[in-house]
């Protein structure tokens, strides 16, 4: 394994050379668990032991140099399943035992960009996302900027979390509503 982390982290300064940012997700496209680990913690993210983190895994708005993902914090047996997409404009704190499950997107931010909209939106906005421990969140499930996740909770397939959700609740639905 170590053998293959060294080639990965070669790989990633050179393709960095050609695609800038970009390159540490192509390698996060095909890279095994432990090597995606290895990449993240090495470029400043936090992660726990027992992790496993399914390739592809995208990462969006690591900051510049060699700390780009300091603003990933994993906590001790975790599971992040395929497809992911997480946004580090700010933090993402994923607590202890938590399972987030295939293609589900964590957006910390929220930005117009360009756009010359009709509509008063601020420019940009973002803050922190807190999945504390023991929560599953199914597939597809999307996250909002500002959101906390309470303890022993469940997030069902293909929500909308918009908002934060209280220690032991169970909810779903476009925006997620607490069921129990």
């Amino acid at each position: 394994m170590l053998l293959i982390n060294l080639i990965v982290l070669f790989l990633s300064r050179v393709l960095s050379l050609i695609y800038g940012y970009e390159a540490l997700n192509l390698l996060l496209k095909f890279t095994p668990s432990r090597s995606s680990i290895f990449l993240l913690k090495y470029y400043g993210a936090t992660i726990g032991k027992r992790v496993t983190i399914q390739s592809p895994l995208i990462i969006h708005n690591g900051k510049k140099g060699k700390k780009m993902y300091q603003n990933l914090v994993i906590g001790n047996d975790c599971y992040i399943g395929r497809d992911c997409i997480f946004d580090l404009d700010n933090i993402i704190q994923i607590g202890d035992r938590v399972t987030i499950s295939h293609r589900a997107m964590l957006n910390t931010h929220t930005d117009k960009g360009k756009a010359n909209i009709a509509i008063e939106l601020n420019n940009k906005s973002s803050s922190q996302i807190n999945i504390e421990d023991d929560v599953y969140i199914g597939t597809n499930v999307t996250i909002l900027q500002g959101v906390t996740i309470g303890k022993q909770s469940l997030v069902g397939a293909k929500s909308l979390v918009s908002k934060n959700l209280p220690e032991g609740s169970k909810s779903y639905g476009v925006p997620a509503k607490i069921i129990s």
